[in-house]
Parts: C-alpha cells; structure tokens; sequence
C-alpha cells in the first residue's frame, strides 16, 4: 500500500506521461486545490533526544508556515483507517498543542512511523475512488460523507471512463446532493471543482489501471462555490 502525497513530487511522477499530463490540463483547479491541501512536510523522528528536540522545533515551524489552525496526523504501515485509530487531531491552534499531540501520537505507535502536517479545510466531505472489478472491468464511486459514507450509503457507480455531464449526473443521484448545492443557510459548494475531480480521476485510473487495483480520495473536502477542493487522504493499492 502507498500513500499518495499531492504535492511536487507526485505531479512529477504521476503526469510524467502524455495520458495523464491530459487529465491534469483539463482540472487545473482540482489539482491545484489537491497541492495546496497535501501533506507540506513528513517528519520522521529518531531515538536521539538532540534530533528528537529538532524534529519538534521543525515541526512547529511548519505548522506557523502554514497558519493555525492545523491538522496533525500519524503516517505508519500499521495504520489504514486514522480516524478509527486516533491518529488524526483535529483543530490544532497553537505550538504547544502540536507539541504535545505529536508526542501522545508517535508514544502510542508501535512501530516507527512518521508525522505529517495539514491546513484545516472545512466543507462538505466527499468520498472519491475507483478500482477494477473482475467481471465488470473499472469502475469509479462518489459519495457523500467521507469517513461516515459507510453509515450513509450514499454513493453512484459508474464504469470508466466518464466525462463531465456523467460525473454531473452521478451526484445528482445522492440524496444528499442538496447539501452541495447549499441548504440550510449553507452556501452552495464547488460542485464544478468536483466534477473535474471525478473526471480526472477516472482518466488517472484509465490509464494507470493495469498498475493500481485500488485508487480512493476520502475525503475529498469541497469548499465553497469558486474555492475549489482539497484532497485530505489519498490511499493507492498497487497490483
């Protein structure tokens, strides 16, 4: 299993190819919504009380960089589900609780793991993946909820690969699809940033598939109308 980080690193290797170069061209925003929410820095913390007090000191730093408040999170093979195993913390405003969030973390790890840093984007929680069938051949998933789409049930499939009026109309089909259009005094959400997501990730998928088995955005934050979205996990299964 590997965990895709949106920035530099994985443009440079994920469009280091005509096919994919394409995706990226036809969903600027998206893509540069994913960047701007991925992981900025991953540390990883040695046994040595002098590095151990330096990687703390870096970490703060980062999380000034990039503006309270923060996400902290637990990066370790051991760990799939972060919210089930208490490895994310939420609404960090200050250096001290960085501090000592990142110590009860990496204490309660078993194995050597790492620690990431995030902005806190808020907005509707989406869930976003595709993966191959073995009768059916590829096929794509969107729903609302994020980490509660297993309470939910609110999802549309499709098979691969879609286009833009597809991806429309497979969030039209949630019951929850209101919500992105604004209820309840709440605005309306980038559902055109979404759907270039969805399309982006389909043709991602097209053409890498014979490559990956599973390929899964959860969740997928949309932001208000005009403000794009910020991929906040991003998990792949290579074959």
């Amino acid at each position: 299993m590997l965990w895709l980080k949106w920035n530099d690193n994985y443009e440079h290797h994920v469009c280091n190819s005509k096919h994919s170069r394409k995706a990226m061209e036809r969903t600027p925003e998206t893509h540069k919504s994913m960047s701007k929410s991925s992981v900025i820095t991953i540390f990883a913390y040695e046994r040595e009380e002098a590095q151990h007090r330096k990687r703390f000191k870096e970490l703060k730093k980062e999380a000034e960089k990039i503006g309270y408040p923060v996400v902290l999170k637990l990066l370790s093979p051991d760990v799939i589900h972060k919210t089930e195993s208490n490895a994310v913390v939420l609404g960090i405003r200050s250096a001290e609780e960085v501090k000592s969030h990142a110590e009860r973390l990496l204490v309660g790890s078993k194995i050597p793991s790492q620690l990431l840093i995030q902005e806190l984007v808020l907005g509707s929680e989406i869930i976003l993946g595709a993966r191959t069938d073995p009768q059916f051949g590829p096929f794509i998933m969107v729903g609302l909820g994020g980490i509660y789409v297993e309470i939910l049930k609110d999802t549309s499939l499709r098979l691969l690969p879609v286009d833009a009026k597809e991806a429309r109309a497979m969030l039209k089909e949630l019951k929850g699809y209101p919500i992105l259009e604004g209820v309840r005094g709440q605005g309306r959400r980038d559902i055109s940033a979404l759907v270039r997501a969805i399309v982006g990730l389909s043709e991602i998928f097209v053409n890498y598939r014979s490559y990956l088995s599973d390929l899964e955005i959860n969740p997928l934050i949309v932001k208000k109308d005009g403000s794009g979205i910020a991929a906040v996990d991003v998990r792949m299964v290579r074959k």
